[in-house]
């Protein structure tokens, strides 16, 4: 009767768990896991549209919450054959990357206080196929109900990407490039006639 209670209880548990998404990020880069800079403006959504129109550009596509202040970048995926934190970094088999900023901006004072970070994620879609056990492993009858088999879901929705570093020097260019939109102009200067 207890090994009955401890089982329920267990996959009650594990069911209600549910998934993690990378679809489903915090709401906005904490201060220690994110670079951060103080933008001389007063206007929140100056800053804003302008980190849009910034994620825009180098990501081919961008989201913005104005309730929540933050601009997510679309996914831009990558190959490369080094940096990669596995094993065919040393041989230089190429694995497919992704990057994706968030920029965050609240008031600070007489200034906005912008956050940024870009993280690099791997897809670990086929790694995570090769671990999996075959569904008719221990016997004849599938794991699975005809549901979960077929689910309505794309290859696209099923893929894993597992966050490996972030891209501190884009992060440090995108802070620039919002700072440099309202960095006060430069007095144009004379000719000298020396």
């Amino acid at each position: 009767m207890r090994i009955a209670v401890y089982v329920c209880l267990l996959s009650t548990g594990f069911f209600s768990a549910g998934c993690a998404s990378t679809e489903n990020r915090a709401a906005s880069p904490r201060p220690g896991d994110s670079l951060s800079r103080t933008i001389d403006s007063p206007d929140v959504n100056a800053v804003l549209s302008e980190a849009y129109d910034i994620l825009k550009r180098d990501f081919a596509g961008a989201t913005i919450d104005r309730d929540q202040r933050v601009v997510t970048s679309d996914a831009v995926e990558f190959s490369s054959t080094r940096d990669t934190g596995t094993p065919s970094d040393f041989v230089g088999v190429p694995n497919t990357l992704r990057r994706i900023a968030l920029v965050s901006c609240e008031p600070a004072g007489s200034g906005v206080m912008t956050r940024v970070r870009v993280d690099v994620e791997r897809r670990d879609t086929q790694r995570r196929q090769i671990m999996q056990r075959s569904e008719t492993q221990f016997g004849d009858t599938p794991r699975q109900t005809a549901i979960e088999r077929d689910a309505a879901t794309s290859s696209r929705q099923n893929d894993v990407w597992t966050r490996i570093r972030r891209d501190r020097a884009l992060e440090q260019q995108i802070l620039t490039d919002i700072q440099n939109r309202f960095a006060p102009d430069e007095p144009a200067t004379k000719p000298s006639d020396e």
